[in-house]
């Protein structure tokens, strides 16, 4: 059986602010927006969680970055150095201070992001409003306080910021600064879906999948995540390979399950990485390889967090008889080198 999992996320990237989930949600504002779905460690096919996160804007990596937005949280490939933005915003640009936040933030000098954020709001920055609000609501580089963030969120969403929405409507589904009223978040939500926010896409393509606040309507969540696929996030990706899995408002299919779950994987989604270890456990979509569901379920538990970790351990538990010594060793090499080649994106 397929379970659906929740969580919210918010959004970090320069165009969007919110929560977590698989068909994923996400439970906090960030600078990523959604739930995503995520395989369970057993003998069932990978579960979709609705997306929670709040959006965030991810910092800008080194001169050739690759640009996410988790509605989410990656950073927007930049030509520019990090001399040439200080050079640009000492002459108060404040596109290039808001991208020296990004940067902060990749280091976690969250102090120096917000301080960056605070300069180019007053330059005219809108969504530097809220980037600076999920870093309160998340209490980095500063004391939390979910009830300013809201403040800049509101501030940021009236001037158009689609971010911002998709962040309040994190904030209202999860009672964060504000009374938990599903009816507003999934009305932010919807604003933001307007004005091209990935992340709310995602939040509310979950709470179609899973009858949260609204009635359930797989092929309306499908349709959402399909839009908030083509705008980059890698979350929706993954909600996507979850509900071909399932067959969940579209016509199962496994091999499509398969590729939106890769896809998702190099845009930045750490629950693909469990879904594909289990469909190479099970040779759902794809030949049977232990090696291989080995291989993606340690990865799976290097980059997914405390969420992950424990379902990917259970499941490598569970493949570990099929693989010996030797193998283990070069997986582990291999693990290594993935995950230190795309530190960056997780």
């Amino acid at each position: 059986t397929m379970t659906l999992l929740r969580r919210l996320l918010l959004v970090t990237t320069p165009a969007a602010l919110m929560f977590a989930a698989t068909v994923k949600a996400q439970d906090k504002p960030q600078d990523q927006a959604q739930d995503k779905p995520q395989a369970k460690a057993q003998d069932t096919a990978p579960a979709a969680k609705p997306a929670a996160n709040e959006a965030q804007t991810a910092p800008p990596a080194a001169p050739q970055s690759k640009a996410q937005s988790k509605a989410q949280s990656k950073a927007p490939s930049t030509p520019q150095s990090k001399a040439e933005l200080e050079e640009l915003a000492k002459s108060g640009n404040a596109d290039a201070m808001v991208k020296l936040g990004l940067l902060a933030d990749a280091r976690r000098e969250h102090s120096t992001a917000a301080e960056w954020y605070r300069r180019a709001m007053s330059a005219g920055s809108v969504n530097a409003g809220t980037k600076l609000g999920f870093l309160l609501a998340n209490g980095r580089g500063m004391s939390r306080d979910e009830k300013a963030a809201v403040e800049l969120y509101m501030d940021a969403a009236a001037k158009g910021d689609a971010d911002a929405m998709a962040n309040l409507g994190v904030m209202h589904a999860n009672g964060r600064g504000v009374k938990l009223n599903l009816d507003e978040a999934i009305a932010w939500y919807r604003k933001g879906v307007d004005a091209g926010s990935a992340a709310a896409m995602v939040n509310l393509g979950s709470m179609y999948a899973n009858g949260k606040g609204i009635k359930q309507d797989d092929a309306e969540a499908a349709k959402l995540y399909g839009m908030a696929a083509g705008r980059g996030s890698g979350e929706a990706m993954s909600n996507l390979g979850v509900i071909y899995a399932n067959g969940r408002g579209v016509t199962k299919d496994d091999t499509k399950a398969v590729a939106w779950y890769r896809k998702a994987i190099e845009s930045g989604s750490r629950e693909a990485a469990l879904n594909l270890a289990l469909a190479y456990a099970k040779g759902q979509g794809i030949e049977q390889s232990y090696t291989e569901a080995y291989f993606w379920a340690s990865v799976a538990r290097e980059i997914g967090g405390g969420a992950l970790k424990e379902p990917a351990t259970k499941l490598l538990a569970r493949l570990d008889p099929n693989i010996d010594a030797a193998a283990r060793a070069q997986i582990r090499t291999r693990t290594t080198e993935w995950v230190a080649t795309r530190a960056s994106q997780y």
